[in-house]
């Protein structure tokens, strides 16, 4: 007997796949992308929360200011190293006389007379080894420095730019000319050094220097309130008064 072939109506259906899932990969999977996500975003987190932290922690506790032999080691060093920042120079020029007479016995024979020009500078510096610094207190940065009277480090005289004004002889004069030039150039620096002497300007000017330099420098080291004293005394380098 004959049977006739089921038809494709007649066939049981096979089951179908869910094709919701098909296509992910194992780095497309939701739990997969959550744990990348949270992992990333707490790393971000914790980078900003750790500079915030160390932000918090430099503003609460800075670095404590050097300590006072640290301080004037630091002070002396930056002073030498820029010697001519602390020092103060002046120009002067004063006119000199020279003259020197020739006689015989109570005669008058003749004279020399030389009329110079000198022209120098004079310095003046704080003396380092006399810097004192004192009431320091670390952690309110606060430091008292006193400052020794500014001296007088120089007086030189420019050669090059003094001169001989005027010389004069007068009958039978005598050759002295070297001599009288000599003497000339001890005078001028002996007056220039008497006329910086009589003033205050050219030390108040060092002393000012200075404390700038080193309120510059207590600053740099995290010194907040510096208060910079100059004690009165002799003027060292300048004649007795």
């Amino acid at each position: 007997m004959n049977q006739t072939p089921p038809t494709p109506a007649d066939r049981p259906a096979s089951p179908q796949r869910d094709r919701s899932h098909r296509g992910w990969g194992i780095g497309q999977h939701p739990l997969v992308l959550l744990t990348m996500f949270s992992t990333i975003s707490g790393a971000i987190g914790l980078a900003i929360v750790n500079g915030w932290m160390a932000s918090l922690r430099s503003e609460l506790f800075p670095p404590p200011p050097l300590p006072v032999t640290a301080i004037r080691a630091l002070i002396v060093d930056q002073l030498e190293d820029q010697q001519a920042l602390h020092t103060a120079q002046q120009t002067l020029t004063t006119i000199v006389t020279s003259e020197q007479e020739r006689r015989l016995g109570r005669f008058y024979l003749g004279e020399t007379v030389l009329i110079y020009q000198g022209v120098g500078y004079a310095r003046a510096a704080i003396d380092l080894r006399q810097i004192q610094l004192t009431n320091a207190d670390q952690q309110n940065g606060s430091i008292r420095v006193t400052l020794p009277p500014a001296h007088l480090a120089s007086v030189d005289l420019d050669v090059e730019q003094s001169s001989i004004l005027e010389e004069q002889r007068a009958w039978i004069a005598p050759n002295v000319e070297t001599q009288l030039y000599a003497e000339a150039e001890r005078t001028a620096v002996k007056q220039m050094r008497q006329a910086v002497c009589g003033e205050e300007a050219l030390f108040d000017r060092a002393s000012s220097q200075a404390a700038t330099l080193i309120r510059e420098i207590l600053t740099a080291a995290r010194y907040t309130n510096v208060i910079i004293e100059t004690i009165d005394g002799d003027r060292q380098g300048c004649p007795t008064r």
